[in-house]
């Protein structure tokens, strides 16, 4: 070691003095390839064709239904009756209405409150198997 290596500096904080030695090596290289990391990631992520976000949430999930829609046969009316024969269907339903708080505008047994009843004859957006899977599966106004 030479005495330029253990060069103390001029100043002094509360009686501590430090010597005047450079980074090692291997600290600027981790600190300039950050610096070129967010560079990248920057330009990428922000102005490139890179999503980050609510963008790629929004990707991901109409990317996962149009999955769905490819996967799945073609829905006619005995198919639909079919699924109530299905208990495991059934009961899955049940869990789903409870869960996607669908009894808070329809009640717990279907009659309706501030949503229209789900057991009578009066369907707004049609009755059979086919128009109730569309309202469940896109919603209405």
């Amino acid at each position: 070691m030479s005495s330029d290596e253990n060069q103390l500096r001029d100043h002094a904080f509360d009686g501590i003095q430090e010597y005047d030695n450079n980074l090692p090596l291997w600290w600027q290289a981790i600190f300039y390839l950050s610096i070129v990391f967010a560079v990248i990631y920057i330009a990428w992520y922000h102005f490139g064709p890179g999503q980050i976000g609510v963008e790629r949430l929004e990707a991901q999930l109409a990317e996962a239904q149009e999955q769905r829609l490819a996967n799945m046969e073609e829905l006619d009316e005995d198919i639909l009756r079919g699924f109530l024969s299905d208990r495991s269907r059934v009961d899955n339903g049940r869990r789903l209405y409870a869960v996607h708080n669908c009894a808070q505008c329809h009640q717990a047994d279907g009659l309706g409150s501030i949503g229209p009843s789900l057991r009578d004859d009066y369907w707004s957006w049609g009755s059979d198997m086919l128009d109730i899977y569309t309202t469940i599966r896109d919603g209405r106004n």
